[in-house]
């Protein structure tokens, strides 16, 4: 710190300074030395300090408060004490006190978490900070430090006082904040008028209903908000908090943008059914996130919610979870029907696993999302549900009928799908002629070889088709249904990505041989992951793979795993030998574990491996 001082100060014209000391054991003397070095920077415009992870108590927080108030110029200041600092209350004051003197100040970002400036310190914070009038952006991090109702009253008055703020950002997670004693907040932060953009994180915090109907009748009074992001998980809300948030947000007739996360609270169908009809108000809305996984939503309460959720007919982008309630195939259905008014949709990501579906629940979803025109990237979790072959027909037919989408990616895993439904699912993705990605997740099925051969078969159809991953782990797949599979694989010309996840089935080397001279049709691939994991993989299996991965040129990202696969150390050195073969090679991950490798092999696959230049990473696990 000696040496840097002295040269900071020959900077004297200096207009951006970035200074990251992050875990130096730095304590309040470092500090006022820096302190020293920063008052003599007169041009200074930008300023960003990170010095978390340090040994600072409240003096150096008042030190480098002194050191902002002759900073006329400044207009950006980032400042991060976070974590294993010690600032307390008159540290915070003294902050506030410099930022409070900084006269063009627009831009403010300060990181205090897991300090401990308690009640006074927000107030004194919310003091300084009120005092600087041209503030445009505030960014405060106050995670974990003993705040409640009476600090956060103090800081969100002082807030509300500043006209020109358009950017509000406050993490205000592991306190004391009830916002019982604290009901002004949401009314504080509608004073500023020019508000546009709010994010608020209390999750873990024990606001109940009261704080957030607090919360509601706020945001009720706020005209000027764009973009809206709320954070409430944990918070213990019930159904009339619910309720009142989705008032609140009712009314934020500009809202554009909203990221909503109400996960692991019990608002029922009640509150849930408040959420709906306030978002059928939002007219403007264009992207929506909403997290309401773990509610006690049932199907009355996801049918309400879904019928508002159709009136958003602007929606660009959705992300909606409810994982983990009971809404049944009734209220898939009706999620279903909502979303057919989706005719600007671009992106959706729908999360219902563990939610009692069924196949006529399925069809229903896929029903409604077949009419989204514009739907080009698609992401639905079923997983833990109740599909069976019929329902996963349909509900296939009906996503192939999405022309427009480019990609997909359908979790299926752990439901009652077995060949019968995979040879009409797969047929019905197989329409999907503009499909380029495609990500499938159908682990724990009753899939055996001729489902395997079928899943493969209709995707061949997929044209396009560039990155494809199956997940088919603790499945009923054998040599034979490996061996279908190669077949087919010749029609996919255009793949550049393989994930092939076969662990836990009943593939031995021949199969393994096979899959592997299939994968070397592949004239185009460049990435390949493929995991075998507790298959019976012998000497024959190892080698073929090894020679046929070798022939592969065009190869650049190599991920194999092999672990528990009952290999011996028999042939295993001239595995390494051909995969270093691979010239283009530039990443390779290989798992060997829990098998019968002696120490000698295993130095020197290491040894062959390391002489392979071209690899500029590679992980061996053996």
């Amino acid at each position: 710190m000696q040496d840097f001082i002295p040269r900071l100060i020959q900077s004297k014209n200096l207009q951006n300074l970035k200074i990251f000391l992050l875990e130096n054991q730095l304590g309040d003397e470092g500090i006022e030395c820096l302190a020293s070095g920063l008052t003599q920077l007169k041009q200074l415009q930008y300023l960003d300090i990170d010095i978390g992870r340090n040994q600072i108590n409240d003096q150096g927080a008042i030190f480098l408060g002194k050191s902002l108030i002759n900073l006329d110029n400044l207009n950006t200041l980032k400042i991060s004490f976070a974590v294993r600092n010690f600032i307390k209350s008159e540290g915070v004051q003294g902050l506030g006190y410099g930022i409070g003197l900084c006269k063009n100040l627009k831009n403010l970002d300060i990181n205090l978490k897991f300090n401990s400036i308690g009640e006074s310190g927000a107030l004194l914070l919310g003091q300084g900070i009120g005092k600087s009038q041209t503030l445009e952006s505030i960014i405060i991090d106050l995670t974990a430090n003993q705040i409640g109702d009476i600090g956060l009253s103090g800081l969100s008055s002082q807030i509300a006082e500043l006209n020109t703020l358009k950017n509000l950002i406050l993490y205000l997670q592991i306190n004391k904040i009830t916002l019982v004693e604290c009901s002004e907040f949401g009314l504080n932060l509608s004073q500023c008028l020019s508000l546009s953009n709010l994010e608020l994180h209390l999750d873990q915090s024990n606001i109940c209903n009261e704080g957030a109907t607090f919360i509601g009748l706020g945001l009720g009074q706020s005209q000027s908000l764009v973009n809206l992001t709320l954070n409430l998980k944990e918070c213990n809300i019930k159904e009339s908090g619910g309720s009142s948030l989705g008032k609140g947000i009712g009314q934020c007739s500009n809202l554009q943008i909203l990221n909503l996360n109400l996960s692991r609270n019990i608002i029922g169908n009640e509150g849930v059914q408040g959420i709906g009809i306030g978002l059928s108000l939002c007219q403007k809305l264009t992207h929506l996130d909403i997290d309401l996984r773990e509610n006690n939503i049932g199907s009355d309460g996801a049918t309400i919610f879904s019928e508002g959720l159709g009136q958003c007919k602007n929606l660009e982008n959705l992300t909606l979870s409810l994982y983990r309630n009971q809404i049944g195939d009734t209220g898939a259905k009706n999620l279903g029907i909502g979303l057919k008014q989706y005719q600007r949709l671009v992106q959706a990501v729908l999360n219902l696993s563990y939610n009692q579906i069924t196949g006529q629940g399925a069809f229903g979803l896929s029903d409604g999302l077949k009419y989204c025109s514009n739907l080009k990237d698609l992401t639905i979790s079923l997983y833990h549900n109740q599909i069976e072959n019929d329902g996963a027909s349909q509900f296939g037919n009906n996503l192939g009928q999405c022309q427009n989408l480019t990609i997909l990616n359908l979790n299926l895993s752990r439901n009652s799908i077995g060949d019968k439904g995979i040879l009409g699912f797969s047929l019905g993705i197989g329409q999907s002629k503009q499909l380029n990605t495609f990500i499938l997740d159908i682990q724990f099925s009753n899939i055996e070889s001729q489902g395997a051969f079928d899943l493969f078969n209709g995707l061949s159809n997929c044209q396009n088709l560039q990155t494809l991953s199956l997940q088919l782990t603790s499945n009923k797949i054998s040599d034979q249904g490996v061996t279908d599979i190669s077949r087919v694989l010749v029609n996919y010309q255009n793949l550049k990505s393989l994930n092939l996840g076969l662990r836990d089935n009943k593939i031995t080397g021949q199969g393994t041989s096979k899959l592997a001279f299939a994968i070397l049709e592949c004239k185009n691939l460049q990435e390949l992951t493929l995991n075998l994991m507790l298959n019976k993989i012998d000497k024959q299996g190892i080698s073929s793979l090894s020679l046929a991965l070798q022939e592969n040129i065009s190869l650049s990202y190599l991920d194999v795993n092999l672990n528990s696969c009952l290999i011996s150390s028999q042939n295993i050195v001239n595995f390494a030998q051909n995969i270093a073969q691979i010239k283009n090679l530039k990443i390779l991950n290989i798992d060997l574990s829990n098998n019968k490798i002696n120490k000698e092999n295993s130095k020197q696959m290491q040894k062959i491996l390391k002489k392979a230049k071209w690899l500029m990473n590679f992980k061996l696990v053996l």
